[in-house]
């Protein structure tokens, strides 16, 4: 058990996280291994994740229908909060929840017989993290956190006279929108891999985490040289065309301002043109 000194997220009023790592041999048969955790609070909902947004479901078991949801598929996060105050429970592994009044609970590892008699059974390494927030869950950096504590930042040691851009300068920022998430960042599934083609297209895949809509506008570095951006569908075929703005800092760059409704998801296709020195 673990609690790091620094916050969860670089957003304002962010707190540290209390992580669990566990490395568990088991071998129990019609046993459910679960973590609960009490809470000093009331809501009649609790959220959990689910593809590009969330679901919410009642915390209480007044109907036969609410009974039946004793457990809740989530992805990354399970949230809990009231007016001022919320926990979240983040996992790596793990997406079973439940919560019942003010307690939380994930599930780890089950004992069943049927109808797979050794499911779960052997070594297992896996963690989750309790992370106290201030503000309501729509106000809070749960989402980010959750994509933190899935993906850690990589370190990478270089020489003090890199001339690699990447180590100076993000090549895409999203700003004037908390509640937009750049989930992906990729090459275009129609570009020409081999060495000798200069058609190269990057494509960055956005959605709305909260349900609200927003204005997000992504600031792209000055090494991507970006001839034309384009909104695509899933498939990446062509919608419209984004108008580019250029900056007014002296970094040089450009961005793209957009609009999104609640959940939305969003797919931005970049045309490059000719890469130069440092440029990836």
């Amino acid at each position: 058990i673990s609690l790091d000194a620094t916050s969860a997220t670089t957003q304002a009023n962010s707190r540290p996280y209390i992580r669990f790592d566990a490395k568990v041999d088991w071998h129990e048969r019609h046993k459910f291994l679960k973590f609960e955790i009490p809470l000093d609070i009331h809501s009649d909902v609790a959220y959990y994740e689910c593809a590009f947004g969330w679901v919410s479901r009642p915390t209480h078991r007044n109907t036969t229908q609410e009974a039946a949801k004793f457990e809740v598929c989530g992805h990354r996060y399970a949230d809990l909060s009231e007016y001022g105050y919320g926990v979240a429970l983040l996992t790596e592994s793990k997406y079973g929840y439940a919560t019942t009044g003010n307690v939380m609970r994930i599930s780890l590892l089950r004992g069943p017989t049927y109808p797979d008699s050794e499911q779960d059974q052997g070594e297992h390494q896996f963690s989750w993290a309790v992370l106290p927030h201030k503000g309501h869950f729509f106000e809070s950096d749960v989402v980010k956190a959750a994509y933190t504590f899935n993906s850690p930042l990589p370190i990478r040691h270089t020489s003090s006279n890199s001339t690699d851009s990447l180590l100076h300068t993000p090549p895409f920022i999203v700003e004037g929108a908390p509640s937009v998430i750049l989930d992906t960042v990729k090459r275009g599934d129609d570009d020409d891999f081999s060495s000798s083609s200069t058609d190269k297209t990057v494509v960055l895949r956005l959605y709305e985490a909260y349900g609200g809509h927003s204005r997000p506008k992504i600031r792209i570095a000055n090494y991507l040289k970006v001839s034309k951006a384009l909104i695509t569908n899933l498939l990446e075929e062509e919608i419209e065309e984004v108008k580019l703005i250029g900056s007014e800092s002296a970094d040089g760059g450009c961005s793209i301002a957009l609009s999104l409704r609640g959940f939305q998801v969003v797919t931005v296709k970049l045309c490059l043109e000719n890469t130069v020195d440092g440029a990836p």
